[in-house]
Order: structure tokens, then C-alpha cells, then sequence
């Protein structure tokens, strides 16, 4: 179920991070990408929320420590929503 979600992501962090060749994995952090800063990571989640349709609980935004983790929460955050 992750590969979707991280195929997506790829796609989103691409846009935001302005670099079309940009590769990411699970184990991607923020230091790891140009330009990943806090108002960087605002606009991400924006972007996620919107694409995956959810809405992420505001005390995890800033745990995150990578795409991996960011995955994950996706997919939770998608298994609420169906509910």
C-alpha cells in the first residue's frame, strides 16, 4: 500500500520543492532535500492534505522525521477517512 502513496508523494514534493528530478525513498528526512525548511514542510502538507483529501492531527505534523513516516500517516490518515 505504501508505493502508491509514495509514487504520489514524489510527485507532490517535486512541486513544492520546485525540482522535477527529485528522488525520494522512506528513508528521505528533510536534510536530505534543497529547500526543505519549516515553511517548505507547511506547504507540503498542505498540498498532501488537499491531493489525499485528509487532514492530518496537528500534533504529528511536526514529529515527522521522514517521507517513510509521512507515509504512514497517510495511510492512517486515509483508513480514518473511510470510516
Amino acid at each position: 500500500m505504501s508505493e502508491p502513496i509514495l509514487a504520489e508523494l514524489q510527485k507532490i514534493m517535486r512541486v513544492t520543492f520546485g525540482n522535477p528530478l527529485l528522488r525520494i525513498g522512506m528513508d528521505t528526512a528533510a536534510e536530505d532535500v534543497d529547500g526543505w525548511d519549516s515553511l517548505a514542510h507547511a506547504r507540503l502538507i498542505v498540498a498532501v492534505e488537499k491531493r489525499f483529501g485528509i487532514s492530518f492531527p496537528a500534533e504529528r505534523l511536526f514529529e515527522l522525521t521522514s517521507v517513510g513516516e509521512l507515509v504512514e500517516l497517510i495511510a492512517i490518515c486515509q483508513g480514518e477517512s473511510r470510516r
